[in-house]
């Protein structure tokens, strides 16, 4: 009488038994040499964030005025930006007296724009600090007391106004235009006549935009 057959014949198992030795082998190779391939996790992109001018790293302190020589040719102005910018550059325009309208309605006396972009970056590099020139026969000022706003911003309009309201973040500093050493060059400004009340801004001249 026959035996019945149980399972593969010895033959067909022994080629199994090399083919998952040789597939464990295999697996062990690529483990001792560092090249297991494995599946990759999704990383979603950071989302775009308004830049943040760092107050702490203003230069000169906004705790200081700064006086403005008539032999000046021009004057530094220095922060750092912390922000997620999505490969978006950074761009960065300097208002005088902003808070003040022009005769054109602007919310500004007068603007330094354009500067050098800021390259794009992300929130792991922490602060990025930058300086910028303020060259005054570009945009001069008369005797007495002034300000100097520095707005950040990922893109301005025609008005060189923040297209995004939203997207911006904002310096102010304290010039007066005199000699420090004329004892009658003020100390210090007033503030402005309306800052008891609302002082017109960029949003407002930008028509459906949310103050600041």
């Amino acid at each position: 009488m026959s035996v019945p057959s149980f399972g593969p014949p010895m033959g067909a198992a022994a080629s199994v038994a090399r083919a998952l030795s040789s597939a464990a082998l295999t697996a062990l190779a690529l483990l001792a040499s560092g090249c297991l391939l494995l599946a990759q996790p999704d990383h979603e992109t950071p989302p775009q964030t308004a830049p943040y001018l760092i107050a702490s790293a203003a230069s000169p302190s906004q705790l200081q005025v700064v006086y403005i020589h008539e032999q000046d040719v021009f004057v530094d102005f220095g922060a750092a930006v912390l922000s997620e910018d999505n490969s978006v550059d950074i761009e960065i325009a300097l208002y005088l007296d902003y808070g003040t309208r022009n005769s054109a309605g602007q919310p500004y006396r007068d603007r330094v724009y354009p500067f050098e972009a800021i390259e794009a970056g992300t929130m792991d590099e922490g602060q990025r600090p930058f300086v910028r020139r303020w060259f005054l026969d570009s945009s001069s000022v008369t005797a007495g007391c002034h300000t100097l706003t520095m707005v950040a911003s990922h893109a301005f309009d025609v008005d060189v106004c923040p297209a995004d309201p939203k997207d911006m973040s904002s310096l102010t500093w304290q010039l007066i235009k005199c000699d420090p050493d004329d004892p009658s060059c003020p100390t210090s400004c007033p503030e402005l006549a309306c800052a008891a009340s609302k002082c017109p801004s960029c949003a407002d001249f930008n028509p459906g935009g949310e103050a600041p």
